[in-house]
């Protein structure tokens, strides 16, 4: 009684194994769209956020000289205005996980940070 338990248990065990052989290397499937994009959608939103805080510290600088003043003033903040809106969607197109409206929302809070740079420095 106690040979057929044991070879039972050892038939369990060894048709479980059948599974965990792996597939020959020229058959395993590549990533999904949505997955194979997810590194270049991090890096995007990354160099958006850091490109953001750059601008941020030029505009500190230029307040601290003093070069921010009258219209030019105005124009900086609108433009801020802007690109803190469109950072603010990229982050919550990254939190949704949505990998078909975040890189357009990376593309426009870069867009809006790389004019809002333009316009702190005088261009």
């Amino acid at each position: 009684m106690i040979r057929v338990l044991l070879s039972l248990v050892a038939f369990a065990f060894l048709a479980g194994c059948g599974g965990l052989a792996l597939p020959a290397p020229g058959l395993i499937p590549a990533a999904p769209a949505p997955l194979a994009s997810t590194t270049v959608d991090e890096k995007g939103y990354g160099g958006a956020l850091v490109a953001f805080d750059a601008a941020l510290s030029l505009i500190d600088q230029k307040v601290a000289a003093g070069d921010l003043r009258g219209d030019k003033a105005v124009r900086v903040r609108k433009a801020l205005s802007t690109a803190y809106t469109a950072i603010q969607a990229m982050k919550a197109a990254r939190l949704a996980g949505s990998t078909t409206s975040l890189p357009t929302a990376i593309a426009e809070a870069t867009a809006a940070v790389t004019k809002l740079r333009a316009i702190v420095e005088g261009k």
